[in-house]
C-alpha cells in the first residue's frame, strides 16, 4: 500500500501540493476582493454622509444626485489608490527580497572559501586582525570569527 501525502486546510483534504496551493490562492483572492468591496462601500458611505452634512449647512438647496456622483468618483479613486499602492508595495517587496537574499549555493561557497583561506594560511590580514581583536585573543573564537567576518565580506 503506498502512502500519499495529505494536505489539510480548513477541514478539506488535498492529495497534491498543487491542488492545496490553488485552493489557498483562490481563498486569498476571495479575501482580497471582499476587502476591495468593503473599501468601496465604506468610502462611498463616508463621503456621501460627509458631503450631505456639509451641504446641508449651506444656504442653497442640496443636490443629492451631485453628492452621490461625487461620492462615487471619490470611492472609485480610493479603491484605485489602494490597488496601486498594494501593487507598488508588493513589487518593492519582491525587489528587496531578490537583492537582499543571496542563494544558498552562494552562501555555501562563501563559507567554503573562508575556510580554505584559513586552512591554507592565505587569509586576509585585516579580517584576521578584526577577528583576533573581537575574540580577545581566544584561539577557538578567532577561527569562527574570521569565517563569519570573511563570509560577510564575500557576500557583500
Amino acid at each position: 500500500m503506498s502512502s500519499k501525502e495529505e494536505y489539510k486546510y480548513d477541514g478539506k483534504v488535498f492529495y497534491s501540493k498543487a491542488a492545496a496551493q490553488q485552493y489557498l490562492d483562490e481563498k486569498k483572492e476571495a479575501k482580497f476582493s471582499d476587502r476591495i468591496f468593503l473599501y468601496f462601500i465604506g468610502s462611498f458611505v463616508l463621503s456621501f454622509l460627509a458631503s450631505t452634512f456639509f451641504a446641508s449647512r449651506t444656504w442653497y438647496p442640496v443636490n443629492f444626485k451631485y453628492i452621490a456622483f461625487s461620492s462615487l468618483k471619490f470611492s472609485v479613486l480610493t479603491v484605485a489608490s489602494v490597488l496601486i499602492f498594494r501593487f507598488i508595495s508588493s513589487k518593492f517587496t519582491q525587489i528587496k527580497a531578490n537583492i537582499k537574499s543571496p542563494s544558498d549555493d552562494k552562501i555555501a561557497k562563501a563559507y567554503e572559501q573562508a575556510l580554505l583561506e584559513l586552512e591554507s594560511g592565505n587569509f586576509i590580514k585585516s579580517t584576521m586582525a578584526m577577528a583576533i581583536e573581537r575574540s580577545k585573543g581566544d584561539d577557538n573564537k578567532v577561527k569562527s570569527l574570521y569565517i563569519s567576518l570573511r563570509t560577510k565580506d564575500l557576500l557583500s
